[in-house]
């Protein structure tokens, strides 16, 4: 789902008067705006969308959210007093738009360049929820940042919808959520597989070629993300005159789960690509944990578990997330 902002990191528009006053100096320190004159159209924009809002809120930031687990009914509280600068401490920040709002949640920790993200919610202008989003970092480098990324669509009677699962890539700028590298696997979760990801990095003299398959549990492909490259010299990226053919990258169309688990192996295809890296992902418990294997260059991998933060939010939503029907995109 498309929402304002994952292009300018500041992702929420601000709806008191210090709020608008507030994010343009944010923006101001961060060079994002470098003239007067901008600085002045930026502020018209923004109390023209404070004055269309759906919602009139009294706050930009809050501490607290719940979300009614049987009505999906969101309700934030504990506004945070005006202060220059970003809240200390977990918050979230709503954003209005014309046919309701988002919710950002963030951990109010600074991690340049971006802050960390656990949420982004879609609420009507009856404060009902009807999406949530999840960007969680897989991998990252100077080729970019890949992310496994969760979007689920909540139906009006909460008793119906679909989540669907991705994992994509681009340059790093998209704000999300870091992963926690632990030891073990996680022996207080299932050890269920939802979903498989297989990531190839290429490089040439110019640029890194990022490819993504991502895979359903029983090994099969179903989406081939459209590859998306790096330039070395100055980071720019984009997707323009890269082939789209998986067999090109060398990516199997079915992976043998059972084969592969009881001794790992390269899936792959050689191909006349300078190839830096090759990670293979297994999704657990709906991208609560992941086993990662990255062959860096031998035959045998070195495995890593990620794991990641659940949000009081994401409890107060695991009823109606458990009814719902977890799908790779395309599945």
């Amino acid at each position: 789902m498309p929402y304002p902002g994952d292009s300018l990191r500041y992702n929420i528009m601000p709806h008191t008067l210090l709020g608008k006053i507030n994010i343009i100096i944010l923006w101001i320190k961060e060079n994002r705006i470098k003239t007067a004159a901008l600085a002045v159209t930026t502020f018209i924009i923004l109390s023209y969308y404070g004055c269309t809002n759906s919602a009139n809120w009294k706050h930009d930031f809050f501490r607290t959210m719940t979300i009614d687990s049987h009505t999906l009914q969101v309700t934030l509280s504990d506004p945070i007093p005006y202060d220059p600068g970003e809240p200390k401490g977990p918050y979230f920040w709503p954003f209005n738009y014309q046919s309701g709002y988002y919710v950002s949640h963030y951990d109010g920790k600074r991690i340049y360049p971006h802050r960390v993200r656990y949420n982004v919610f879609t609420v009507n202008p009856v404060n009902q929820l009807q999406e949530s989003e999840k960007y969680q970092e897989l991998v990252k480098g100077s080729f970019g940042t890949v992310y496994a990324h969760t979007e689920a669509f909540y139906r009006q009677d909460a008793t119906a919808g679909d989540i669907d699962f991705e994992v994509l890539h681009d340059t790093g700028e998209t704000e999300h959520e870091p992963p926690m590298i632990v030891r073990d696997t996680p022996s207080n979760v299932p050890h269920k597989l939802d979903a498989i990801s297989l990531i190839r990095v290429f490089c040439s003299a110019e640029k890194y070629i990022v490819v993504i398959g991502n895979y359903t549990p029983d090994g099969k492909l179903v989406s081939f993300v459209k590859p998306s490259y790096v330039n070395i010299r100055d980071s720019s990226s984009g997707t323009a005159d890269l082939a789209s053919d998986y067999n090109l990258y060398g990516f199997p169309t079915q992976i043998s789960v059972v084969k592969y688990m009881k001794k790992p192996y390269p899936l792959w295809k050689v191909i006349p690509l300078s190839n830096t890296l090759n990670i293979i992902n297994f999704h657990y418990d709906r991208n609560k944990w992941v086993r990662q294997d990255n062959f860096v260059s031998t035959s045998e991998p070195k495995t890593r578990i990620l794991t990641y933060v659940t949000t009081a939010q994401d409890t107060m939503l695991a009823p109606a997330n458990q009814r719902m029907q977890y799908r790779v995109t395309g599945y």
